[in-house]
């Protein structure tokens, strides 16, 4: 198979037809790319020195006949912007108007490159004589097209309609206005040269030089300036196949069949057409490849690189990668092969997928949350958070972001109020804040540099690529902003950021001509390669999905010849059956996942269907073998029992004790106790946005300890509720502020959802003192005490293992001594036996009991006396009805026998030998650490990705 590419065809051709007078000829091509490939094939039909063809593009050549510069796309919508205002009253703010604004450029840029007149097509017509008067250049069918359009706003007009015609009404007079506009300032979008030189032809000069090469799907304006030139001499050389160019049914051959059917451009085609992709089938070898989403592509691109690359005959500039969705770049970069020791993007990467953007973002968001409060700056913390855990901002301050992350986390500050004065210089600039556009600007400006230009670390180049091109495009903004005095807020700019940055692409600079090419659809025109591989062959992909975004609806653009999804289809079709019609090995990948777009491009199955090409189809699937969870058990070594002395009772060092909620844990599932307790793997703390039950007991239990404070070792008579009550709110927010633990008052506020839980503990405090009122009078022994209860507990050992317990309260009235619980969930208070409380296996297992006997152990360890120990539980679930009862009940034979434990000392005795044996098992070197048969505990268990449970 000895296909030649297109453009080594053509330097072959001008090398011969031209070899005197080299010099003397231009050569305008679609783009610039297809010069410089241009350029290398001529060379190596070179022996001497000569003077070079003059290579342009298309582009370049239609600016050269005229003085007017093509302006950037943000001053041409600042321009267009402009126009508007003076046509329309509504008042519009420059940032709702930029998307409008952009599709009205694309809008006008097609009118002129398809040489529409814009009067007439922005005029409502709606009856045929106004049509027969005016528009007799239309064939029927467009008029029938636009009068069916324009007659449906005629009957029962909705507002949208009205709506859309007035502006449809005044789009003509913005046409005026915003063109004559740009013209005075010597300022063009792209469309008004082109239609300026079809307008006049007669100033392109010396059309025997000119050569057109490599163009399909011509605009209006394209076609008259190469029509023109043609008659006067210039060479047109078509890229075709006589596949998709003889065969009416080809849809990539609809614009090449109707400009061969044209007088001076039809006598530019050679006859017959080349015919590459039928006579070489044989010698085609293609691959049809089948992958799970788009990480199968890739990883199956890779394999399959790997292999061509190793091959002594491997040329990479001969291979191409097309990827028809940008987003596939990195990966693809990731899965290059290491052989692969050259290689060129030839592609944008789009801005809003650079981790800057996101920063930026999170930056924009946090201003937007900032509030003074009486001279206290205050941020949200959600975006405050995106910031400081943000790599960019990590990396450079990795110690101060840990301090300040931390700080919030553990005060679980939603509103974070911060003081400049007391924060390092990077942070006083990242805190800073902003009250105008200008000064947002200045501040986003500043952090790139302080990130990118004054980092200590070393920066790749496209760190320092997409740090440029945002620093340019802030600056931009800025210059343009201050020029044409536009007025944001904040909020309008931020809307505005996100829709200016998302069009703009990181431009990817290399050596075009050397190594493994990398490629966007468009880039393929005119490129020939032996080896090609195409990602997401998959419908809405490739071709791309069609998609119109015009201020123009698609009747009117049928009706007036401007071009829609339809030619798109077209086009694309033809960049797909260009691609391989000269290669010899073609890699079609697609996506099989349906929820991920999984259809196969239709382009692929007209290949399959009509080309007669013998297709192999591979589908790609992963081993994926599912490993069995193996149980996790740890035995009890000499150093895991070694840890485990840190609960023993010691002169010589300070102990910790264990608490009734690590034993209880143990019996739930020992490995949960061995991870908390014995490994110390602690869970990891974030902000509680909302008052869960923890929290909410938390705060309960602050509140009764504060509000009973002051009658620590006196009685509480019904006398004393008034004044009780009277502190109730000031003591329901300090224990709100100490939870929180917040120090200044005034930078704590009730927001949303802690305005309802104010108000609940509020109501359960309430309740709480009704009972206590009807029990009183009492005398207060204890409250919370800090250090709790401790005991001493023997073992088998010899050794004493230490318990201790924090009670919520302990009070006493005539001898009787209660120990109180206060429970905000749905704990149960009856339970069978005193054997089911250390009982693991009993689903039941009532913890709340177990705790308050262990409580009442406590107390009557350190109070031998006592004679009447009552364990009591104020549960929420039961503590609003009228039968309330603290007591716990011992479960009879009888569902109905439910006895009250008016005393614990009979069953403290049974109590106290099951919790030794259930510490003698803990500290047992035979009984390991293993994880729990019931799998239900494991649901909310913070260690169930560790047991894989």
């Amino acid at each position: 198979m000895t296909n030649i590419p297109f453009l080594k065809e053509l330097a072959q051709k001008i090398h011969t037809d031209h070899k005197e007078n080299m010099g003397e000829v231009i050569l305008i091509f679609p783009n610039r790319r297809a010069g410089l490939f241009f350029r290398k094939y001529l060379a190596e039909y070179l022996d001497a020195p000569v003077w070079s063809p003059n290579i342009v593009s298309m582009e370049d050549f239609v600016g050269q006949y005229t003085d007017l510069q093509v302006a950037d796309k943000f001053t041409l919508i600042i321009d267009m912007y402009n126009a508007y205002r003076k046509q329309i009253t509504k008042d519009e703010g420059f940032e709702k108007f930029y998307y409008w604004g952009e599709m009205l450029l694309k809008d006008f840029d097609d009118i002129d490159k398809y040489l529409i007149n814009p009067k007439h097509l922005f005029t409502n017509v709606s009856r045929q004589k106004e049509l027969d008067d005016t528009f007799d250049f239309l064939t029927p069918e467009q008029q029938e097209i636009i009068l069916s359009f324009w007659s449906k706003f005629e009957v029962n007009p909705s507002k949208e309609k009205t709506d859309f015609k007035t502006l449809w009404d005044k789009l003509f007079s913005i046409y005026e206005l915003y063109t004559n506009g740009l013209k005075a300032n010597g300022r063009a979008y792209t469309g008004m040269l082109y239609k300026s030189l079809a307008e006049d032809v007669s100033v392109i000069e010396n059309c025997d030089k000119l050569i057109f090469a490599g163009f399909n799907a011509l605009t209006t304006s394209e076609e008259a300036i190469i029509t023109y030139c043609a008659e006067e001499g210039a060479q047109v050389h078509w890229d075709v196949d006589a596949y998709y160019v003889d065969d009416k049914r080809q849809e990539a051959g609809e614009f090449f069949r109707e400009y061969r059917d044209k007088n001076t451009l039809g006598k530019t085609f050679s006859k017959p057409s080349p015919d590459n992709i039928k006579a070489h089938s044989a010698e085609r070898k293609i691959t049809l490849n089948a992958a799970s989403l788009d990480v199968g592509q890739v990883k199956m691109l890779g394999s399959q690189l790997a292999k061509i690359t190793e091959s002594p005959d491997f040329e990479p500039e001969k291979t191409v990668i097309v990827l028809p969705s940008e987003h596939m770049l990195f990966p693809v970069l990731n899965s290059i092969p290491e052989s692969v020791k050259a290689l060129n993007v030839t592609m944008g990467f789009p801005l809003l997928s650079t981790p800057l953007y996101s920063l930026l973002t999170s930056l924009l968001e946090m201003q937007q949350s900032a509030v003074v409060k009486e001279g206290q700056l205050t941020f949200y913390f959600k975006p405050l958070l995106q910031v400081l855990k943000h790599p960019l901002i990590n990396d450079h301050a990795p110690e101060e972001v840990r301090t300040y992350i931390a700080q919030i986390e553990q005060r679980n500050q939603t509103k974070v109020a911060l003081v400049a004065e007391k924060q390092t210089p990077f942070f006083q600039l990242l805190i800073a804040k902003c009250d105008t556009v200008h000064e947002l600007l200045a501040y986003l400006n500043q952090i790139i540099i302080m990130l990118f230009d004054e980092s200590d670390r070393e920066l790749d180049s496209l760190e320092k690529e997409y740090a440029y091109q945002f620093y340019t495009q802030l600056n931009r903004i800025k210059e343009v902003f201050l020029k044409d005095e536009l007025q944001l807020s904040i909020t309008a700019f931020i809307k505005l950021f996100t829709q200016i940055i998302t069009s703009h692409r990181i431009p990817f600079s290399g050596e075009p001509l050397r190594g493994l090419q990398i490629m966007g659809v468009l880039e393929t025109r005119n490129l020939d390669f032996e080896n090609v591989y195409v990602l997401s062959m998959n419908e809405g992909m490739f071709p791309a999905q069609g998609s119109q975004h015009s201020f123009v609806p698609y009747n009117l653009r049928k009706a007036y010849g401007l071009p829609t999804y339809d030619q798109q289809d077209s086009m694309f079709s033809y960049l797909f059956y260009r691609l391989i019609q000269k290669a010899k090995n073609i890699h079609l990948y697609y996506n099989t996942v349906e929820e991920k777009g999984g259809e196969l491009s239709r382009l692929v199955q007209q290949l399959m269907m009509e080309s007669g090409h013998q297709i192999e189809h591979k589908v790609w699937s992963p081993e994926a073998t599912l490993s069995s969870i193996e149980p996790i058990t740890i035995q009890k070594t000499a150093m895991v029992l070694q840890s485990l002395e840190k609960f023993m009772v010691s002169e010589q060092a300070p102990f910790k004790r264990l608490t009734p909620s690590a034993l209880s844990i143990y019996l739930d599932c020992r490995l949960k106790f061995y991870y908390r307790y014995v490994a110390e793997i602690y869970e990891y703390d974030s902000i509680q946005t909302e008052i869960d039950p923890m929290v909410f007991g938390n705060i309960l239990h602050q509140t009764m300890e504060l509000l009973y404070k002051p009658y620590t070792g006196k009685s509480i008579t019904p006398e004393d509720k008034k004044l009780i009550l009277s502190t109730l709110k000031e003591v329901i927010d300090q224990a709100f502020l100490t939870h929180y633990l917040v120090e200044d008052a005034d930078t704590f506020a009730y927001e949303g959802k802690l305005i309802i839980a104010r108000n609940i503990v509020n109501k359960y405090v309430k309740k709480i003192i009704d009972l206590d009122m009807e029990y009183a009078p009492f005398e207060v022994l204890g409250l919370e005490e800090s250090e709790g209860y401790g005991l001493d507990l023997p073992i088998e050992s010899g050794q004493q293992v230490g318990l201790k317990g924090i009670i919520d309260r302990i009070d006493q009235r005539d001898g009787i001594v209660r120990v109180i619980d206060y429970k905000t969930g749905q704990d149960d208070k009856v339970l069978t036996s005193i054997e089911s409380l250390f009982d693991r296996d009993d689903k039941k297992r009532n913890k709340a009991a177990m705790q308050t006997f262990f409580y009442a152990l406590l107390y009557v360890n350190q109070n031998p006396d006592a004679t009447t120990v009552v364990p009591g539980i104020f549960n929420s679930k039961e503590m609003f009805s009228k039968e309330f009862d603290y007591h716990l009940k011992m479960q009879g034979e009888k569902p109905t026998q439910k006895t009250p434990v008016y005393n614990a000392m009979p069953y403290l005795e049974e109590f106290k030998s099951r919790l030794t044996n259930l510490v003698e098992e803990l500290y047992s070197p035979e009984v390991p650490f293993d994880q729990t048969d019931d799998l239900k505990k494991c649901g909310y268990c913070p260690y169930r990705e560790i047991c894989g449970r």
